[in-house]
Formats: C-alpha cells, structure tokens, sequence
C-alpha cells in the first residue's frame, strides 16, 4: 500500500507500507529436551532429565514456523534541470519469526 504525492512539478514525495508472511517454514527442534534440570549436575541433566533418558538428543526437520515483515518506507525525490536530481529515502522494518535459527544447538 503506498501513498504518491507530488508537491510540484519537479517535487514527489511517497510514503508505503508493506507486509509480508511466511508460513509453514523449515526449521529444526529438539523433540526429547531436558526437562527436569538437576541442580549443580549439567551432565546428570542431560542424560537422566530428558522425556526419553534412553534417546539422547531427537532433531526433527519439520515445516511449522512462520514469519512477519512489517515496513514503513518514505521517500523524497527533487529534480532539478538537466540531469541532476535529489532522491532522500528512510525505511523502519521489523521482522518477527517463530523459530531463533536453523541450528538445534544455539
């Protein structure tokens, strides 16, 4: 969606919005996480806290995360006679997503 404005004939001035969504991204996780932590026993915890102690760690490869893209663009445009022209231009964006990374263990 974007918003054209000329001020003047040589002047212009734009403002836009977009938005885009991912869905049903690749991504890994873990599937037997540690879940009962043994206080002052790391090692301990990553053998006999998990949902399955006999397993290890479990990576699955699975197409279930999404994404957001939010941005807000103006621009601003000065032509002058000739050749010569201004062109002034900012973007705020975010991006938001469901997963951190690719890698299972960061």
């Amino acid at each position: 969606m974007a918003i054209d404005y000329n001020l003047s004939k040589s002047t212009n001035f734009s403002l836009a919005y977009v938005f885009v969504r991912g869905t049903k991204q690749f991504g890994l996780r873990n599937i037997n996480p540690v879940i009962r932590a043994i206080v002052g026993d790391p090692l301990g915890s990553m053998i006999n806290g998990r949902v399955f102690p006999d397993k290890g760690m479990m990576i699955e490869f699975s197409s279930s995360y999404n994404s957001y893209y939010h941005a807000f663009t103006s621009l601003f445009e000065r032509r002058f006679s000739g050749v010569f022209g201004i062109l002034a231009s900012y973007t705020f964006s975010k991006a938001l997503d469901s997963t951190n990374s690719i890698e299972p263990f960061s």
